[in-house]
């Protein structure tokens, strides 16, 4: 009876540190694949404010420019 109470324990310990450790290593994957996506979201941002940039950007003409047309 002994044997099979500690037989227990021992494999209900293990399938405990083994879900444990599981879901460690799905939380860092989870974790890394969101960092992934949110460095993309701000490189896509970060274009997009610089072609902003670009279109808002006033035509500075020279007064010898518009002398030669």
């Amino acid at each position: 009876m002994e044997k099979e109470i500690t037989k227990y324990f021992k494999k209900h310990t293990v399938c405990i540190t083994f879900l444990i450790i599981l879901s460690f290593v799905i939380l860092f994957f989870g974790e890394y694949y969101l960092y992934r996506n949110q460095m993309k979201l701000n490189k896509m941002i970060s274009e997009g404010f610089m072609q902003l940039k670009e279109v808002n950007k006033p035509v500075v003409v020279s007064p010898t420019e518009s002398l030669i047309k």
